[in-house]
Formats: structure tokens, C-alpha cells, sequence
């Protein structure tokens, strides 16, 4: 954790005693169903504010990171701990094409 002045404020979470938020998302918003099965963190840049007004820039590696799963596919809120405070990103999981054409011939007669 180091410290820094000055702040983009978005998607913060009020807490007694401090307060988190993602300063940047992750780089990597948009993951493949079933393949991405890890959560890539690389560029997200996570700030905690605390009561006194000073700041503090956390590593992705301090944080518990919750809500992701590469199975179903659909939007997730990913929420991002630390020492009990939190904030939350979105990422997506779609399908690839591939596997759109596999829903599609082996799943198209239920549509119809």
C-alpha cells in the first residue's frame, strides 16, 4: 500500500473507518465462457481513503477478490475486500462464436 494525494471518485463504498474504490478497472473486462477460468486484475487500480482524508493505493495482491466465475455466461459484479471494506466492477462472460454454432445446431430445435 502507498500513499497518494488527489482521487477519481466512482463506485465507492462508504465504510466506518475507511473507504475503498476502483480507481481503474482491470484492463480485461470481457472473459470467454468456460476458458477464462482465472480473473485478470493486471491495470486495476484500487484506492483507500481513510477517515483523516488521507489515501492510500492498494495492490490487487492485498485485496480478496469475490463474484467471479467463468460459468454462466452474463454479466458479474466482481467485488473487490479489504480488511472488510468493499467495491465492486462489472466484467462480462460471453460465448465465443464456436460455441454460439454448438448452442445453435445442437440446442436450435428446442426453439422451435
Amino acid at each position: 500500500m502507498r500513499s497518494e494525494k488527489g482521487s477519481l471518485r466512482r463506485k465507492a463504498y462508504k465504510s466506518p473507518g475507511g473507504r475503498p474504490l476502483i480507481k481503474k478497472d482491470p484492463t480485461k473486462t470481457t472473459y470467454t465462457y468456460r476458458k477464462d477460468t482465472n480473473l485478470d486484475l493486471s491495470g486495476m487500480e484500487a484506492e483507500l481513503t481513510f477517515t483523516n482524508g488521507t489515501k492510500a493505493i492498494l495492490d490487487p495482491s492485498e485485496c480478496t477478490v469475490s463474484g467471479y466465475s467463468a460459468k454462466p455466461a452474463g454479466k458479474k459484479t466482481v467485488t473487490v475486500e479489504y480488511e472488510g471494506l468493499t467495491a465492486q466492477f462489472d466484467v462480462t462472460v460471453k460465448y465465443s462464436f464456436g460455441q454460439i454454432l454448438i448452442r445453435i445446431f445442437l440446442l436450435g430445435f428446442l426453439w422451435y
